[in-house]
């Protein structure tokens, strides 16, 4: 696997990016900004999440983020069989990936499955409407 390495500049904090010439007050201390391009491997881009989801019975997933005046939130919709029984396999999973990714999510939202107390402090929405055509 090679790795594409570009976007490098000297950053002085306070001061002006490196280019023709660095202005700098003397007591700042530089700092490199990277920014680099790794390759994914065929098949890994979303094939662990696929599987976690395929395996606790969920048919559709989708993710919105809403900015608002009280802040960003993130949206989910899904669609399972029976979500209760989607939960309950999810949150008693010890699944590499079910942990990792419930990790995140808590350390994102605050929000960790099979957590009754963070689970009390969102609860799920009501349903308005639903249309189909």
């Amino acid at each position: 696997m090679s790795a594409n390495i570009g976007c490098t500049d000297r950053f002085f904090p306070g001061g002006a990016v490196l280019g023709a010439r660095a202005v700098a007050p003397c007591h700042q201390i530089a700092m490199d900004l990277v920014c680099y391009v790794l390759p994914i491997r065929p098949g890994k881009t979303e094939a662990a999440h696929e599987r976690s989801q395929r395996r606790h019975g969920i048919a559709k997933e989708v993710w919105f983020l809403a900015v608002g005046p009280h802040g960003d939130q993130i949206v989910v919709y899904l669609e399972a069989a029976d979500f209760a029984g989607t939960l309950a396999a999810y949150t008693a999973s010890d699944d590499p990936f079910d942990a990792w990714f419930n990790g995140r999510l808590q350390e994102l939202t605050g929000f960790a499955a099979g957590n009754a107390e963070a689970q009390a402090e969102v609860p799920l929405p009501g349903r308005l409407f639903v249309f189909e055509a």
